[in-house]
């Protein structure tokens, strides 16, 4: 069995982000993500690129940097990346399938009985 982490932040991780291909703002008919409509030109034509293009899905985010594990433009980041909880089930399961570590989120319950 591999280590038990319990994560508490992003640092030294991005393991959540080196499948998303591009940043993922939720738009529909009628209905428009605020921090797109919040988004600097120059990054909705690079984002909207990506969308027409060929499926990226598996990829690692184009706002990815990966030597620095960080976002390069955090404060623009979409809804589904500030929603998503750091030690939660869904960042516990992506950082044991990227890094191989198992985390307290979804770690077996031991009955110490």
């Amino acid at each position: 069995m591999g280590e038990i982490v319990t994560p508490t932040n992003c640092e030294d991780c991005c393991a959540c982000c080196l499948h998303m291909g591009h940043p993922t703002f939720f738009m529909m008919p009628g209905y428009v993500e605020k921090h797109w409509e919040n988004l600097p030109v120059e990054l909705k034509a690079v984002v909207m690129k990506r969308m027409d293009g060929p499926d990226d899905y598996g990829e690692a985010c184009i706002w990815l940097d990966q030597d620095a594990k960080r976002c390069r433009h955090y404060e623009h980041r979409p809804q589904v990346c500030r929603d998503f909880k750091v030690g939660g089930k869904g960042c516990s399961l992506v950082r044991e399938k990227v890094m191989g570590k198992q985390t307290a989120a979804i770690s077996p319950k031991i009955d110490k009985n």
